[in-house]
């Protein structure tokens, strides 16, 4: 973001830029900043009008949640300071929060809660407004090259279509989109909050919970898995929880092949998602 484009937006937030302090988030969003105000920090997510299409669409549905959805629900999420929208663009400012810990830190307890946290979310039903989500993706490049060397991965590829099908199959909520570990913060009472809902959608809620497991089993946390499908299905009222494990591991089958391709990068992630690949298509049967 310029520097100059910010000094003209921070008043439309009620925000004076003189003495302002901006710095990176924690986060890995290129649009938001944090902004230090002493002794206020908030959080600035911006999309100019040059911006690409995505990205405002991103920050406009983020800005819907915040005013319609965000306070009805029973979840917590950063508080809306302010908002402005117009020709040059639309701009959001938030409380600030600690980031939650990453997720080889995370208690069995803290994974448990968080699955309390989305079964009441996925629980309320979705505005009209909510577009359904996540949309038909390919197979990325990286997967279809192991899969020539690898048998296993050869088959869940061959399984894409109906993995996403399966997972699409839980009746339909609220989904945050973008679940995982890293998008928790912790406000000053220690409680979990949900932030970044830029990717909201009306979808099956295994998505999230897919997400939610396999992102944080990728980045080394222990996660209790039997534990927070418990939870959550009780929280839920679903009476088959073994139609729920499938469908999760089926949405998450389906996200590793086709979202999360970047994370092979890194040599301890690519070998937990292989094996992670592995151990799922065994599941599946």
């Amino acid at each position: 973001m310029e520097v100059p484009e910010l000094a003209a937006i921070l008043p439309k937030l009620g925000v004076d830029p003189a003495g302002v302090e901006l710095a990176p988030t924690a986060g890995t969003l290129d649009n938001a900043l944090l902004v230090i105000a002493p002794p206020q920090r908030y959080v600035l997510k911006y999309a100019p009008a040059h911006a690409s299409p995505g990205l405002q669409a991103d920050l406009r549905r983020e800005l819907a949640f915040y005013r319609e959805l965000a306070p009805t629900l029973p979840i917590a999420t950063p508080r809306l300071v302010a908002s402005w929208e117009g020709v040059e663009g639309c701009a959001l400012l938030l409380e600030a929060h600690s980031p939650a810990l990453p997720a080889e830190a995370w208690t069995p307890g803290m994974y448990v809660w968080a699955a309390q946290l989305l079964a009441g979310l996925h629980g309320r039903q979705p505005p009209a407004w909510l577009e359904a989500g996540p949309p038909p993706a390919e197979v990325a490049r990286e997967w279809l090259d192991i899969a020539e060397i690898d048998p296993v991965v050869a088959r869940v590829v061959s399984m894409a279509s109906y993995l996403y099908g399966v997972a699409g199959g839980v009746s339909h909520g609220i989904c945050h989109g973008d679940c995982r570990t890293g998008n928790f913060l912790l406000d000053g009472a220690g409680n979990l909050l949900l932030a970044n809902w830029q990717g909201i959608h009306r979808g099956s809620p295994t998505w999230d919970l897919a997400s939610f497991l396999g992102r944080a089993l990728a980045e080394g946390g222990i996660v209790p898995e039997e534990d927070v499908l418990e939870v959550y299905a009780e929280a839920r009222g679903i009476t088959s929880l073994p139609g729920l494990a499938r469908a999760v591991a089926a949405a998450e089958a389906w996200l590793i092949l086709t979202r999360w391709s970047p994370l092979l990068q890194a040599e301890d992630q690519r070998s937990r998602l292989l094996a992670r690949l592995h151990e799922l298509v065994d599941r599946l049967g």
